[in-house]
């Protein structure tokens, strides 16, 4: 239930940021809200990447209390999410900047609040939110696998 608590709760936040871009973005248009809609509210959908991968690896059967559980993360030893990660505000942002665009600040805006939301609500390393943090972790957790199941041969 804890996911789907924390999915309502992206929702007051992301609307807020809607506002915000109505209000002071004179050029806002119909993309800009969708996108603060993506990147601040839908972007948990990336959890299924790492709720497949559990299933697969362990042969499990679909379930939607499991999903929203999010023991999967736990049971996978590793966190995927790709749409949750400081780079990806950072690349929106300058996307923002080198195309003159205000309402990727706003997309940006509402990206970075969800971060901030998930990072307060799960209690995580802060650098846990960086995706290249969490590559630099699966490369060395896979690494550390190769070596040990190299030395059984």
């Amino acid at each position: 239930m804890k996911k789907l608590k924390l999915i309502v709760e992206h929702l007051p936040i992301t609307l807020a940021v809607v506002y915000l871009n109505t209000q002071f973005n004179s050029e806002y248009s119909e993309y800009h809200i969708l996108g603060i809609l993506i990147f601040g509210w839908l972007i948990d959908a990336d959890h299924l990447i790492d709720y497949l991968y559990y299933l697969f690896s362990s042969k499990k059967k679909l379930s939607i209390s499991e999903f929203l559980s999010g023991n999967y993360f736990k049971k996978n030893n590793l966190v995927i999410i790709p749409g949750h990660s400081v780079e990806l505000t950072i690349i929106i942002f300058m996307l923002g900047f080198i195309f003159d665009d205000k309402g990727l600040y706003f997309v940006s805006l509402a990206h970075l609040l969800h971060l901030f939301q998930d990072l307060y609500s799960n209690k995580v390393d802060l650098f846990g939110y960086f995706l290249t943090y969490r590559i630099k972790k699966i490369n060395s957790y896979y690494l550390r696998f190769v070596k040990i199941n190299c030395l059984k041969f």
